[in-house]
């Protein structure tokens, strides 16, 4: 999985805003074109960036150092193994999380409880569900990060303890905790089963073997 690296002013490479892509950036002065004439202005305050994977533009204040066109998005992008109808809600919270730190974490708590459902829960309750999956051996940071987003999330549809108001960063914490629960479930047993999978065919054939005799041995 590519690393992900922040944007900002004057760094290249950096993880694209727009695709996503870990990339080379281009910089330069940001220039007006004054149509119809031959003249050239140059914008003074701005830097313009290109990024060299998806061609897009994005240009920067040169006095704060901040991102002004689009509109600078701090959150990671999904990981690429998040499945499909969780990744499309992960997104959806990551073009909020500016305007409301609340409704990125309820849609994050919602992209939650999809994951739990590849992850082998029922996706009705998110309690039950994640108890479900430590009765299973779910590992406890995994558990931990689960029962973040969960709380959190429920904190920001009903009045709890938790004020996102007063703690925005919380909500933006949230993708973290997601792309580590991805990591640390799908990506690992991902992994583990292409290594498998390299295993000559005599060799799995012999560990199939030997695992259906242990368990006709427990019937």
């Amino acid at each position: 999985m590519a690393k992900y690296v922040a944007p900002a002013i004057s760094l290249s490479p950096f993880t694209c805003p727009a695709c996503g892509a870990y990339a080379q950036q281009i910089w330069a002065h940001a220039i007006y074109v004054q149509p119809h004439a031959n003249t050239n202005y140059d914008v003074a305050p701005l830097r313009r960036c290109k990024c060299a994977s998806c061609q897009a533009y994005s240009f920067w204040s040169k006095e704060t150092e901040a991102q002004i066109f689009p509109r600078a998005v701090a959150s990671p992008m999904p990981h690429p193994d998040l499945p499909e109808n969780c990744a499309a809600v992960y997104l959806e919270a990551r073009n909020v999380v500016g305007d409301s730190s609340k409704a990125a974490a309820a849609l994050l708590r919602l992209c939650v409880q999809h994951l739990l459902v590849h992850l082998g829960g029922k996706g009705k309750n998110l309690d039950d569900d994640i108890a479900k999956l430590v009765k299973e051996g779910l590992a406890v940071q995994v558990k931990d990060a689960l029962d973040i987003c969960r709380v959190v999330g429920n904190n920001a549809v009903h009045p709890g303890e938790i004020n996102l108001d007063d703690d925005p960063a919380m909500a933006g914490q949230l993708f973290e905790l997601i792309n580590f629960i991805v990591r640390e479930t799908i990506e690992r047993q991902k992994r583990l089963a292409e290594m498998v999978d390299r295993l000559p065919q005599g060799a799995r054939d012999a560990i199939a073997k030997r695992d259906a005799k242990a368990l006709n041995g427990l019937a």
